[in-house]
């Protein structure tokens, strides 16, 4: 029907074109929300399997920086890796939520 502003169609009539546009949208949603969120710093040690964590710090952006630096420290026959990882809100448990 076109030119109907009527309720999203089930995802089954819906062509591919238009569900890739939507999830692209909602990834999009979710990267600029992540990236506001404090996160950490992970470095693993490819050697051992080790891993050791830094943070919380303030942004991705300052993170990034960090794990720049540290890879850069690091050197480039390291077998340290670093990677960056959000830190959620705390949820709380379903249990608070239900009646009774």
């Amino acid at each position: 029907m076109a030119g109907s502003s009527g309720p999203t169609p089930p995802f089954h009539r819906m062509s591919a074109d238009v569900i890739r546009e939507a999830l692209a949208d909602v990834l999009c949603e979710v990267d600029e929300y992540e990236s506001s969120l404090p996160c950490v710093l992970i470095c693993t040690d490819r050697a051992t399997g080790e891993q050791s964590f830094s943070g919380p710090i303030p942004t991705r952006a300052a993170g990034e920086l960090i794990r720049r630096n540290e890879l850069v420290s690091a050197g480039a026959d390291s077998t340290l890796d670093f990677a960056l990882e959000p830190l959620y809100p705390a949820v709380s448990p379903v249990a608070d939520h239900l009646d009774g």
